[in-house]
C-alpha cells in the first residue's frame, strides 16, 4: 500500500570496490550512504529474472523493490484499511434492494444489464477506494448480493408468471 519508497540502488561491485580502497573519500561516501539504513541486496537486471508484477503496476519491477516497499510501509505504518462492517452492510443492503427492485420492475434485458452494471460499478468503486484512500472493500459479498438478488427476483417473476398462466388456463378451460 502506498507509494514506493525513495530507494537508491548501487551496483554491488562499486560498493565492494569502494569498501576495499584505502581512500577516505570513498569510505565517507559509503558511511554517509549506508549508516542507519536498511540495506537490501538483490538483482535489478531484467535478464536475471528477478522481476515481477506487483499490485497496481502495469510493468515488471525488480522484486527487491517490492520488499523495499513492504519494509517502508511497515516502518511508516502505512497499511491497507478495511471498510467498516456497518458501511459495508449498508452498501450490500442498498445494492441488494436496488438490484431486486430493478429486476422485478423492468424487463429481463434491462434488469440483466443493470445488474451487470451494478457489479462492474461496485468493482470500480472498490478499486477507486483502494487506490485513492487505501481502503479495501471485499468484492465478493456485494457482488454475490447483486447476483443472488437478480436470481431471486428472476425466479420470483417466473413463478408469478407461471401462476398467472395457470389461472388464465383454468378460467378459459371451463
Amino acid at each position: 500500500a502506498g507509494k514506493p519508497p525513495p530507494a537508491q540502488s548501487f551496483a554491488l561491485g562499486d560498493v565492494l570496490r569502494a569498501a576495499v580502497r584505502e581512500d577516505d573519500k570513498y569510505k565517507s561516501v559509503l558511511t554517509d550512504v549506508f549508516t542507519d539504513k536498511i540495506v537490501l541486496v538483490g538483482y535489478s537486471a531484467a535478464a536475471v529474472g528477478d522481476m515481477g508484477q506487483v499490485p497496481l503496476s502495469d510493468y515488471d519491477v525488480p522484486l527487491v523493490m517490492a520488499h523495499a516497499n513492504a519494509i517502508h510501509n511497515l516502518l511508516h505504518k502505512n497499511f491497507l484499511k478495511r471498510v467498516g462492517t456497518t458501511p459495508l452492510l449498508l452498501w450490500v443492503f442498498v445494492l441488494g434492494i436496488g438490484c431486486t427492485l430493478f429486476v422485478v420492475r423492468w424487463s429481463v434485458t434491462k434488469s440483466t444489464v443493470v445488474s451487470l452494471l451494478l457489479v462492474v460499478g461496485h468493482w470500480v468503486v472498490g478499486y477507486w477506494l483502494l487506490v485513492q484512500s487505501q481502503f479495501h472493500m471485499g468484492p465478493v459479498a456485494p457482488s454475490l448480493t447483486i447476483v443472488l438478488g437478480y436470481l431471486g427476483a428472476t425466479i420470483y417473476r417466473r413463478v408469478a408468471i407461471e401462476k398467472q398462466e395457470r389461472f388464465v388456463r383454468k378460467i378459459f378451460s371451463r
